[in-house]
Order: structure tokens, then C-alpha cells, then sequence
């Protein structure tokens, strides 16, 4: 009981992400350039890159039970290769983010 006595509390909580979306979409594009650069690794190394994703798959059409797969997907790449070297389009929702008014 000597460690409990010797905790002290306060008022101050953890925010959570639900209140602040700005930081959830942080998250999800980081993740995003993460695997683009697993992907460019794998293409440096002369290896096919793969993103695992979660699937519903019927597996009984009688009975209609479901069940989540991991199924293997290729990766959309945002970067190729140009004549000014390797270009990079960060892309959110589909659409190119600009930055500093360029688009890639």
C-alpha cells in the first residue's frame, strides 16, 4: 500500500484523438508514406511490394456466415520516374496535396 499513498492525482486528462480530427489524418498519412517507402525499398531490391488489407469474404453461401481475411493488394505507388529524377505526389482522398502551390 506504500506505492498507492505515494501517488498523487490531478485534474489534467489525455485529449483524444475523436475531439481533434487534424491528428488522426496526421496519423493515416504517415502510415501511407511508411508503406511508400517499404514499397520503393522493395523496387530498389528488385521485389514486388504487397499491403495487406482486411476483406469480408462469404464463406458459406448457404448458410450466408462471413468471415475477415487479410488478402494481399498491390500498392499504389506515388512516386515515378522523370526525367528530373523521382517524383514524389502526395495524395489524400484521391486528390494531390499541394505544397507550397506545387502539387508533386
Amino acid at each position: 500500500m506504500s506505492i498507492l499513498a505515494s501517488l498523487t492525482l490531478s485534474e489534467v486528462t489525455k485529449k483524444s484523438d475523436a475531439g481533434q480530427p487534424h491528428f488522426a489524418l496526421r496519423r493515416k498519412m504517415v502510415a501511407a508514406l511508411n508503406e511508400q517507402i517499404a514499397g520503393a525499398k522493395a523496387e530498389a531490391n528488385g521485389q514486388h511490394y504487397f499491403r495487406e488489407v482486411e476483406k469480408t469474404v462469404v464463406t458459406d453461401k448457404v448458410a450466408g456466415t462471413k468471415e475477415r481475411m487479410k488478402v494481399q493488394r498491390p500498392l499504389r505507388r506515388m512516386w515515378w520516374t522523370s526525367s528530373e529524377g523521382i517524383v514524389v505526389e502526395l495524395r489524400f482522398a484521391g486528390k494531390p496535396i499541394k505544397i507550397v502551390g506545387k502539387p508533386s
